[in-house]
């Protein structure tokens, strides 16, 4: 079964994988001080952590690719919204472009535009993903409230919508992964404050709730601001579903428990916070980023935000050692990047800018691969796209 994450509207956030749950291990360590008396790991988002540096190296294969430039495939900026293991999805929302790359050489694959008011076309993208076993792609059309679903060459194919369907169940999309062949895993947020999942088949749009995901009354993730008369909002990258080589994470950012998920879609608890996401003001809320055989990364982030200063939503990165189960304070360094740090997430890739890119050449800030790729790149051309592939 493959699982690939998309990537979200606003947010700044993708095998046959086996489920591998931790509980058991962690239960063993209970005596270390970083677990209940149930075996879960317990985070306090108060607490100052020991701090500990890892090179993204030494945890991951990492890949650069970089990416094919002409008129057409110009990436615009942003992260990649879709990345697997054959291609790299990027949307360009001012132009109505979907590109795609080879995820292996950067070459172009292709492109698609359907951007207008028509019934076979969206307004904005707010959500991609690729079903690259079928070779269709699903575009979340955020304004209409519909997937437009097409196949490679740009050919229109279908149309799901949910608007439609139970309105007190479905507000709007918040999230969703391509799940198995047959059916997307979407999350909403209904008309009484709580987060909903469902299954949507992917030829049918028939909607299935997943009665089984706890879920705790919603927690808003924007940050609002008036000034002047003007409403300023923000909101920081959060996917309630994460996608690891261990199979998927359920970490809606309102529970103050982290589950994972068996291929029935039965939560497990394995990860809980303290204090409760209610009872801290600001609210900090616990998000799961991604996680190695060795390692899981978790963050927090205070939900405050200094508009006129452009600047908040402080966030510390913790990661929990599988195998002694203590808990650090980490940051993630770029051996190939001096003075570059890294934040994992469920996509595990970063997209450099072939400017950033030369002027940190020019600096003497780059080696090894990514160097040797810089050195042919000029600044008009498309940048090049990190990825972190699990070591074997």
């Amino acid at each position: 079964m493959t699982f690939v994450v998309s990537k979200q509207y606003h947010y700044g956030l993708m095998g046959k994988n086996l489920f591998i749950s931790v509980i058991a291990l962690v239960t063993m360590l209970s005596g270390c001080g970083q677990a209940t008396e149930t075996g879960m790991i317990t985070i306090d988002v108060e607490k100052s952590y020991p701090k500990k540096e890892l090179a993204i190296n030494d945890l991951w294969e990492v890949e650069y690719v970089a990416l094919e430039t002409d008129t057409t495939f110009l990436v615009a900026g942003g992260q990649p919204w879709h990345v697997d293991e054959n291609k790299l999805g990027f949307v360009d929302n001012r132009t109505g472009n979907l590109l795609f790359f080879d995820a292996k050489t950067g070459k172009k694959a292709f492109c698609i535009n359907r951007k207008g008011p028509g019934p076979q076309e969206y307004k904005s993208v707010g959500g991609l993903v690729m079903d690259e076993k079928a070779g269709e792609i699903f575009a979340w059309s955020i304004f209409d409230g519909t997937f437009q679903v097409y196949d490679e060459q740009g050919n229109y194919l279908r149309t799901l919508q949910m608007y439609n369907r139970r309105k007190d169940e479905y507000s709007y999309i918040t999230n969703f992964i391509n799940l198995d062949d047959a059916n997307l895993l979407c999350s909403s947020n209904n008309m009484k404050g709580y987060a909903t999942h469902y299954l949507l088949n992917k030829k049918s749009g028939q909607a299935e709730l997943v009665d089984s995901i706890p879920n705790e009354r919603y927690v808003s993730e924007y940050i609002f601001a008036e000034k002047d008369g003007v409403t300023y909002s923000t909101a920081p990258s959060l996917s309630p579903f994460v996608r690891t080589s261990d199979g998927i994470v359920y970490a809606v950012h309102s529970n103050d428990t982290l589950y994972r998920m068996t291929d029935n879609m039965t939560p497990s608890a394995f990860i809980a916070r303290t204090p409760k996401v209610k009872e801290t003001q600001p609210n900090k809320i616990l998000k799961f980023d991604n996680e190695t055989s060795d390692w899981m990364f978790l963050s927090s982030i205070e939900m405050a935000y200094d508009f006129s200063k452009n600047e908040g939503m402080h966030r510390t990165d913790y990661g929990v050692e599988k195998a002694s189960g203590k808990i650090f304070e980490l940051k993630f360094t770029v051996p190939d990047y001096e003075g570059m740090e890294y934040t994992p997430s469920g996509l595990n890739s970063y997209y450099y800018p072939a400017d950033r890119l030369i002027t940190a050449l020019e600096e003497n800030k780059l080696k090894g691969k990514l160097k040797e790729i810089v050195q042919h790149l000029d600044e008009e051309d498309n940048g090049v796209v990190m990825i972190l592939r699990r070591k074997e």
